[in-house]
């Protein structure tokens, strides 16, 4: 359940109403332990506050907003409650992966995907990409002050929805570009919100 009034729907609703800020912005303080299990280091995770944006709102939505619409702008539209969930559910995800360097894209080792059973739209899956990258020290922008401070982070670079997840993956499992690292063994999956559960093919 989303606690109103949290330290992270604060933050998010700063950088809805005032916009992009210089620098990424916090959103937890530590690193998931599931994580930490495969040697992540427990750092605090931010994001960059364009991205947050772009995963909250619908291209519609961000017109009626007055945002610019660059060529290279991605709104997914999945809106700031399951951009929340999507947050905590990194605690008790359905599945984590990893990429391997390949040709398909400029991932690496470094880059994760992490499985939510959040639904949205047309059955999508909401999935957060992260880099969790050894020695990554970036700008964070404070919203109390305004001010920059580097610090060591993990970093969450999206939230969206993905269609047909499940041949998403197995795709580029059979490619040997992705390897999963870690299910979750409850049907559940932890009991985040969803109305339907895609557990069983993952």
């Amino acid at each position: 359940m989303i606690k109103t009034g949290s330290k992270l729907e604060e933050t998010i609703n700063f950088i809805l109403i005032n916009g992009p800020v210089r620098g990424l912005v916090l959103l937890r303080n530590n690193t998931p332990k599931i994580l930490q299990n495969y040697g992540i280091e427990n750092l605090p995770m931010a994001m960059q506050s364009t991205h947050i944006i772009e995963n909250i709102l619908s291209e519609e939505e961000a017109i009626k907003h007055g945002k610019q619409i660059k060529k290279d702008s991605h709104y997914h539209g999945i809106g700031k409650e399951n951009f929340i969930k999507a947050i905590e559910s990194l605690d008790n995800p359905m599945a984590i992966y990893v990429w391997k360097k390949n040709l398909y894209n400029k991932y690496n080792s470094d880059n994760y995907i992490v499985i939510t059973n959040i639904l949205i739209n047309n059955n999508e899956t909401i999935i957060v990409p992260l880099l969790l990258k050894k020695d990554n020290i970036k700008n964070i922008y404070k919203l109390e002050t305004g001010e920059l401070t580097k610090i060591y982070i993990n970093e969450i670079k999206t939230i969206y929805g993905k269609k047909q997840i499940n041949n998403y993956l197995k795709k580029h499992i059979k490619n040997g570009n992705l390897i999963k690292l870690w299910q979750n063994k409850d049907r559940d999956g932890g009991g985040i919100q969803s109305s339907t559960d895609i557990s069983v093919n993952i």
